[in-house]
């Protein structure tokens, strides 16, 4: 559809509508839009400048969960797209090897804390026992030391975040005391 001029004129617009408008598409229905971005996806990289109003360095990736290609902005920091959606994102980061919070085996910190702890909320006189949460005292995720874990059930591990925490800490402490002395 495009010749090597018409591609010349439409790598230096920057809008859809511009895009629309020279190639006497109706600018008003939105429907062009739409039309304008199936053919930066058949016209690949050269036309993917086009894609929003901010010209900025951009670069086609192939997604690591579905193959699909797709294009994100250029950075040297962390920032850069992996994933083409959110529902790839779920798929590639809450599971298998590339998620730290489903892990199993002997790097599991919930199996790390089940090991010492019966499988109920730790607090006493809460008989809660499905659905249980493993609470960092220290706060820190990445220590998962077994005086730092201790099972709670949501209500309480809700706790630990609200003007409550000093009381629910206090409790805690007691325990973890009690259970590992010092």
């Amino acid at each position: 559809m495009f010749n090597d001029i018409g591609c010349a004129v439409l790598q230096r617009i920057k809008y859809k509508n511009d895009v629309s408008r020279r190639l006497g598409w109706d600018t008003k229905s939105g429907a062009s839009s739409a039309r304008v971005s199936n053919l930066m996806d058949d016209f690949d990289e050269s036309m993917s400048e086009l894609y929003v109003k901010k010209i900025l360095p951009r670069i086609f990736k192939k997604c690591p969960a579905c193959g699909k290609r797709f294009f994100t902005i250029k950075s040297n920091n962390t920032h850069e797209k992996t994933v083409c959606s959110k529902g790839c994102a779920n798929t590639y980061f809450k599971s298998d090897e590339n998620s730290h919070r489903y892990k199993t085996g002997e790097h599991s910190y919930r199996e790390r804390c089940y090991r010492h702890w019966p499988y109920e909320c730790a607090i006493p006189k809460c008989n809660w026992k499905i659905f249980l949460e493993v609470h960092h005292i220290d706060g820190n995720r990445q220590n998962n030391k077994i005086k730092n874990l201790i099972p709670l059930c949501p209500n309480h591990h809700s706790l630990t975040r609200t003007k409550y925490k000093a009381s629910i800490n206090i409790k805690i402490q007691k325990l973890i005391k009690r259970k590992f002395g010092s």
